[in-house]
């Protein structure tokens, strides 16, 4: 009975750890996230917010107060730290989105059209402090942007 109880108490365990990947791939982060009443992230920011995650999904309404419903963008930036290897990014966003890491933009769907569809991107990444900034627009119809990251595996030539 005892036996069971272990087996039952590891494999419990063992899908936290497995499930909760993401979670802990952003753990500690502080995200700023200012957003603008235009579609170009123009001018000082209407609102600004500070979140743990990017995982928002605002539906019809607008974001914060001095906004409108639509027409509207967003920039959200963060410092992380990474250990060297690939990361899979996975992001999912409506209307557009841009990320972009130390200066270096590695993907972007802005005037492509891909509204609403998810993604998955590969990014090499060298251990140290990385600032991590996604931009984003919403024309019409629900907003929301979601993203996170998981460790795939070591670099290479490490």
């Amino acid at each position: 009975m005892n036996m069971w109880r272990y087996g039952i108490t590891f494999a419990l365990l063992l899908s936290l750890f497995i499930f909760a990947q993401p979670a802990i791939a952003q753990s500690g982060n502080q995200w700023r996230i200012d957003f603008f009443p235009n579609l170009d992230w123009a001018g000082a920011p209407a609102y600004t917010q500070y979140a743990n995650v990017v995982d928002f999904n605002w539906g019809q309404g607008a974001p914060g107060p001095n906004l409108p419903n639509q027409n509207y963008s967003a920039r959200m930036s963060t410092d992380a730290y990474f250990y060297s290897g690939v990361y899979r990014f996975n992001i999912l966003a409506d209307d557009e989105v841009r990320i972009t890491i130390n200066n270096v933009t590695y993907f972007d769907t802005v005037a492509r059209g891909q509204a609403g569809k998810g993604f998955i991107v590969d990014i090499p990444m060298t251990q140290g402090m990385s600032h991590i900034t996604v931009e984003f627009r919403q024309y019409g119809g629900p907003g929301y942007v979601h993203l996170y990251w998981d460790y795939v595996k070591p670099d290479p030539s490490a």
